[in-house]
């Protein structure tokens, strides 16, 4: 220590009195004080008042013993330093020492020590760091949740988008508070003769006829009402096609939407080029997809299916109930067909899988009526359910999207 000259100040008349301090200090002011001697020899130890059994045991036989011989080895080098400072200035810099526990555990401290005369003992004393340290490592686990949560969500975000995007049906995500269009899939800006950024922000009636439009606002409204599907007949304004628009509420942990999909009443128009990429994409993508028939049966699977499934080649499964494998036979793939029938799309859930060779396994599903001609298909796209996912059977993901397959 030094005093208001900067010159070390001698404390050498307390040396006498550090027991006494270390009582005073331990029950005051520290978690724990120390009576060294010169040599770092401990001399008295005192609990403070936050004394508990693991402290009580860890430091019953440090009398007699060197400081350095009470703490673990990679802390040795730290208690090395307190007494270099106290011998070269009175008093140290906080160092962070461990002691070994008596489970095993480490008791983490840090200590300041100050020498009470030129030759006199040493002064130590300690703040118990186990509170911070839990405190340290509950933030760092709620960090890496929060961070496992945030890419599974730009996961899930991003496997959506792809749905979106290539639904055969003209989506439109609205905003149930504002009931205008938040987001647009490429197939309605087509349809409606805008580009997706066009659409966002306008009202959801903008490619009807006006005749049309109470119908289309009774619609959302009475879908927002009574929390489930409802469907109206339309001619659009954009060649007077006639069209089936169907409102789904969309509820989840988050923001409530209602999507809004439009269905041409008469085949819908073409696109070659558009189908090229279509099906370039889908053999490209690591998700399983396969397309069934309004009854469940296989028509057609990429690449990913089959790895998946663990089957020989895609052709062995052409023409089987998808339910041979998917749902262990507990009829979710009907299921999912009947609800699809009622509302065009089905949000991600969890359900069983039974591999061509086997093998039980957990996947997150999520499917999408495929119009065809007269008839429907279904587009059903699934991957394993990684081991941290919280989504439950049946249960909706956390991000609020909707995922369609296009």
């Amino acid at each position: 220590m030094a005093d208001g000259a900067g010159r070390p100040s001698d404390l050498g008349p307390l040396s006498p009195l550090a027991p006494m301090l270390a009582d005073m200090l331990g029950l005051v002011s520290s978690d724990i004080a120390l009576v060294l001697d010169a040599g770092g020899t401990v001399q008295k130890v005192v609990l403070g008042a936050n004394d508990n059994e693991a402290l009580r045991s860890a430091s019953a036989d440090w009398v007699g013993r060197s400081l350095q011989d009470t703490v673990t080895d990679a802390t040795r080098k730290k208690v090395e330093e307190l007494l270099a400072d106290v011998s070269s200035s009175g008093v140290s810099r906080p160092r962070h020492i461990n002691h070994p526990g008596p489970l095993g555990q480490e008791i983490p401290f840090t200590y300041t020590a100050v020498r009470l005369g030129n030759q006199g003992p040493l002064l130590a004393v300690g703040r118990d760091l186990r509170a911070v340290a839990a405190m340290q490592q509950r933030f760092i686990t709620t960090q890496q949740e929060m961070e496992r949560n945030y890419w599974k969500m730009r996961q899930t975000e991003s496997r959506y988008r792809m749905l979106f995007q290539v639904a055969n049906d003209a989506v439109l995500v609205i905003d149930p508070n504002t009931l205008k269009i938040s987001d647009a899939n490429d197939a309605a800006a087509r349809l409606f003769g805008f580009t997706s950024e066009q659409l966002v922000g306008k009202s959801p009636t903008i490619g009807i006829e006006p005749g049309y439009a109470l119908a289309v606002e009774g619609l959302l409204t009475s879908a927002l009402a009574a929390g489930r599907s409802a469907e109206v007949r339309v001619h659009l304004a954009r060649g007077g096609q006639a069209a089936r628009v169907s409102a789904t509420p969309y509820i989840t942990s988050g923001p409530s939407v209602l999507l809004l999909r439009t269905r041409l009443v008469v085949d819908q128009v073409s696109h070659p080029a558009a189908e090229s990429r279509l099906a370039a994409l889908v053999d490209r993508t690591p998700d399983a997809v396969v397309i069934t028939d309004h009854n469940g049966n296989i028509l057609i699977g990429n690449p990913a299916f089959v790895t998946l499934f663990e089957l020989n080649d895609e052709e062995s499964a052409i023409g089987l109930p998808l339910g041979d494998w998917l749902g262990a036979g507990d009829g979710s793939v009907a299921q999912t067909i009947s609800e699809l029938l009622q509302n065009g799309t089905v949000p991600l859930f969890v359900t069983g899988l039974r591999t061509g060779k086997g093998r039980a396994l957990q996947v997150e599903l999520s499917a999408t009526l495929l119009p065809d001609g007269a008839g429907h298909c279904v587009g059903f796209i699934m991957r394993a359910k990684a081991a941290q996912s919280t989504l439950a059977p049946r249960q909706a993901a956390d991000d609020g999207s909707s995922h369609s397959l296009h």
